[in-house]
């Protein structure tokens, strides 16, 4: 009886842990701005729930592996740094700035695996949790909505002010630090709900909510990761026995393409990467997205630098010196000083390429191995299919390492890979 007592109130204090761990994907819009940069609440909430987990773990849970990796960053980043000295100058200040972002890196990722190794050391069980963290944001964004549909009131606006103001509805962001950032934290869960929906035609109501909330936040990057996931799952997930579902799921899949494509936010951006497409000098149109725009001009930017410098990068969390280096040969729209993007390049895919040159290919080119061979050995299908559709979407159009779970999508990826490995030779020896 006296263990059965002290059992319940340490796996209360695991779970908080773990809710914690995760609900700092959600609050990008709490943070102030300080000489040497930004400083999120989210830092400090990391901090301290390591610490907990540590006591909780028995340990610091740094892996090997995590090691092996950060030396093998720090490498190559002092390795680039030297071969584009030419280039762009600052040896001593890349080689400190570039140790500094890749220890971040690092602390993030021992961070999330301290929260997989706090949830059993299952892949299952720790995006459960993730996804009832989701439901609760997913709630918060919904009542955010119909709060200033209801009586015109933001009630995030004392906390952050991420929410984009359309007249009659709110581009929802939760406590993210816009739409965007929100739709990226709650897409792998609603990745997950959306290809469940597809694939077995079930959906549970907090699921219902997470990609309502998602669809809320009028983020079309958001809306790609859900499409992604619904043709993901078409390819991928249906058995022969189960192709009834289709008359039921396509014609949903059509009516919400249909919606999305006839709504104005979408029609500017489509009809903007179009005119990029077409304009190949890079000019200024009047009323251009400048979402689109400066994300057209980051991808070239990065295309120029491992041109320029032989297919090797400036250094890991340089961008900002490749920035600076080449935007002065691009037009920039008469009403903004500048341009978004100096420090993430607002795509994830064009940051590595600028900062780790092709090796960032090859790294990349890794993970879509292990997500896609998880998928089709059917280990964890849902799972990987959310994890699939989040990739692509940080690759296309989100460029921060350290925000909304970027870390921990990665993070999923690799160790789906590895629980891939573990049954593999488990089955092999149970064969024998």
């Amino acid at each position: 009886m006296q263990a059965i007592k002290f059992a319940v109130p340490r796996l209360r204090y695991k779970s908080i842990l773990l809710w914690i761990s995760f609900a700092t994907a959600f609050v990008s819009g709490l943070y102030i701005e300080t000489p040497v940069g930004v400083l999120f609440f989210s830092y400090f909430v990391m901090a301290a729930t390591y610490i907990s987990m540590i006591v909780f773990n028995r340990s610091f849970g740094v892996a090997k592996e995590f090691i092996f990796l950060f030396l093998v960053l720090l490498i190559a980043s002092l390795i680039s740094v030297l071969l584009t000295y030419d280039s762009y100058g600052l040896l001593v200040e890349r080689v400190i700035f570039a140790s500094a972002k890749a220890a971040l890196l690092m602390f993030f990722v021992v961070y999330y695996h301290s929260a997989y190794r706090l949830a059993g050391k299952s892949v299952t069980a720790v995006f459960e949790k993730y996804l009832q963290v989701a439901t609760f944001f997913a709630w918060l964004g919904i009542a955010q909505q119909l709060f200033f549909v209801v009586a015109r009131v933001d009630i995030f606006s004392l906390f952050t002010h991420g929410a984009k103001d359309y007249g009659a509805y709110l581009g929802v962001a939760g406590m993210s630090v816009e739409p965007a950032f929100y739709a990226c934290a709650l897409l792998p869960a609603a990745a997950y709900h959306t290809s469940g929906f597809v694939r077995n035609f079930k959906i549970s109501f907090g699921g219902a909510a997470t990609i309502l909330a998602l669809i809320f936040s009028t983020s079309s990057l958001g809306y790609l990761g859900l499409f992604a996931a619904v043709a993901i799952s078409f390819f991928t997930g249906l058995n022969p026995k189960k192709l009834w579902i289709l008359a039921f799921t396509v014609p949903f899949a059509l009516f919400g393409a249909y919606k999305l494509v006839d709504t104005e936010f979408f029609q500017l951006r489509l009809n903007d990467t179009i005119s990029m497409i077409e304009n190949t000098d890079l000019t200024v149109d009047d009323g251009i997205n400048i979402s689109t725009y400066s994300a057209v001009v980051n991808a070239s930017i990065a295309q120029r630098s491992v041109s320029d410098n032989f297919g090797v990068g400036a250094g890991f969390g340089m961008y900002n010196v490749v920035f600076d280096k080449y935007i002065d040969q691009y037009d920039i729209p008469a009403y903004r000083d500048d341009l978004p993007g100096r420090g993430s390049a607002t795509s994830l895919l064009s940051r590595l390429t600028a900062e780790l040159g092709v090796g960032a290919w090859m790294f990349l080119s890794l993970f879509f191995f292990w997500i896609w061979r998880a998928i089709r050995a059917e280990i964890y299908p849902a799972i990987g299919i959310a994890c699939l559709s989040t990739l692509i979407i940080i690759l296309l159009r989100m460029g921060e390492y350290y925000a909304n779970g970027v870390v921990f999508v990665f993070l999923l990826i690799y160790l789906m890979n590895k629980e891939f490995r573990l049954f593999r030779r488990n089955k092999k020896i149970s064969l024998v």
